[in-house]
């Protein structure tokens, strides 16, 4: 095959792209935190993360463009249970959850460059009040008030320039792979590469391994060195997991398949090779950010600050390097992952609601998911999370298995033409159990917390993994028994 730079090229903008739709607030925090944590286990930690931060997605997304769409091998689970299930992620990755949250975190980061601004909306919002007769309310409230209207304006523009450049879908990657993409890339690589030419005067916090900075475990004294850094490893890969990226497989491929197509590749090899190329670009772009965030988080643990959150770790590097200037780097940075994740998952939530539904199009579909995100965002968003939590820690185990089962379902289709009827029903029953037990499992923690469950006596159980043994479990017993049954069959003929 004759490879052209027209090629390459567009292979990097799509690279670039889908690096850029991944790549949100959640998983920017997550590595400096890593590195100032992770002390002498940094690279158990970071192997662990990769894994499942950034392989799982992309081996998702290779996998949901090799059988066609999350909905065609859903569907063999149940025809209802496809539609729910599809149904709650465009909702939790869309309006109801992830996309008003985009705009609460671009807030939070930018708030800092927004002073200027306290003193005139002081005055408005003090004659507002007078105005309807409630001078008092403005005397106490101030700072409430001027607050929210502050995030008013804001989530309005945010929300106006996601809406305007997620119109338009089949421009959104090359906007994103071209203009945002890169521009965050710049951001981010300025930040880190400024820590190989400064880094703070003292050294970096030694720590005998991660495990001592778990919040969510017990902490384990580690005889030695391999075992601590199998726990460490095992704790990376919890926080990659708990980025739940995998969900990204059941959103993008909606936006970069077409692309990729416009292109004129139009065979099915041809776009699964295209997405293998890159997807991992983009792969070793996520690692190497994050392995790059990792290392400045390493070296601002030597600082007198204690920090619990990676984004306060990003914004006193910044501020080490930069001085005045490392806020608006910050706060660029944080907008500009935020927008990209926004304009990506309105885009496809969007098209979503506007194919499965007679009466929208997608324009009006898409204003009514900015507009709902909008307000979610400035009205009640942190009860709503509450909620779309528990509803996402039931429905990524189930989307873990549907990637599995693509997976599995597009090794056995090179063998056999078409597959019978009965290969489903261990994929079935392996699915309901896994919604079952996870279920359970966040019912009990949201209402009965002191009750103790059976399955909490299963290994990877205190990983909050024990769903993995279960469901495997239930896919080989379902498997083992279906072939017995059908030899039994076979030898009464």
């Amino acid at each position: 095959m004759n490879f052209s730079f027209r090629d390459v090229r567009r292979t990097f903008v799509i690279a670039t792209a889908l690096f850029a739709m991944y790549f949100g607030a959640g998983n920017l925090i997550l590595a400096p935190y890593i590195g100032a944590n992770a002390g002498r286990d940094v690279l158990w930690v970071l192997a662990g993360f990769f894994i499942s931060g950034v392989g799982l997605p992309m081996l998702a997304l290779i996998a949901l463009c090799l059988v066609g769409s999350p909905a065609t091998i859903s569907m063999h689970i149940s025809p209802l249970f496809s539609k729910i299930f599809t149904l709650l992620v465009f909702l939790t990755l869309g309006p109801c959850m992830i996309v008003p949250r985009t705009a609460a975190c671009a807030y939070e980061m930018t708030k800092p460059l927004m002073q200027g601004l306290v003193a005139p909306l002081s005055v408005v919002c003090t004659a507002a009040c007078s105005l309807v007769g409630q001078a008092q309310v403005a005397a106490t409230h101030i700072d409430v008030l001027v607050s929210a209207f502050m995030l008013i304006l804001f989530s309005a523009l945010f929300f106006a320039i996601a809406y305007s450049c997620a119109v338009h879908p089949g421009s959104l990657t090359n906007i994103m792979g071209k203009i945002s993409g890169p521009c965050l890339l710049i951001l981010m690589l300025t930040l880190i590469g400024s820590f190989f030419f400064q880094r703070p005067s003292t050294p970096p916090q030694i720590v005998n391994s991660f495990s001592a900075f778990s919040q969510q475990h017990v902490i384990v004294e580690h005889s030695n060195a391999l075992e601590s850094g199998l726990y460490s490893f095992a704790q990376g890969f919890i926080c990659g997991y708990q980025t739940m990226d995998v969900f990204g497989a059941f959103i993008f491929g909606s936006i970069l398949i077409p692309y990729i197509k416009e292109q004129g590749i139009t065979k099915q090899e041809d776009v699964v090779r295209q997405v293998i190329k890159s997807g991992c670009i983009a792969g070793v772009l996520m690692m190497c950010i994050y392995a790059g965030f990792a290392f400045v988080g390493g070296c601002m643990s030597g600082t007198a600050q204690h920090f619990d959150q990676g984004a306060s770790i990003i914004a006193s590097a910044a501020a080490f390097q930069f001085g005045s200037w490392g806020s608006l780097i910050v706060a660029a940075i944080f907008t500009i992952a935020c927008l990209n994740v926004c304009m990506t998952l309105s885009c496809a939530a969007g098209e979503y609601f506007a194919k499965t539904s007679e009466g929208p199009r997608f324009r009006w579909a898409l204003r009514a998911v900015c507009f709902v995100s909008f307000v979610l965002a400035n009205v009640g968003l942190s009860a709503i999370l509450s909620y779309s939590v528990q509803i996402l820690t039931i429905m990524y185990p189930l989307a873990v298995c549907i990637i599995a089962m693509a997976l599995i379902t597009s090794y056995t289709k090179k063998k056999r033409a078409t597959l019978p009827d009965d290969t489903w029903l261990p994929y079935q029953i392996a699915c309901l159990v896994c919604a079952l037990e996870t279920s359970i499992v966040v019912i009990r923690d949201m209402f009965f917390t002191t009750v103790t469950l059976p399955f909490d006596f299963v290994p990877l159980a205190d990983l909050h993994l024990e769903w993995t043994i279960i469901t495997l479990l239930a896919f080989i017993c379902t498997y083992v028994f279906q072939q017995a049954r059908a030899y039994v069959r076979r030898s009464t003929l």
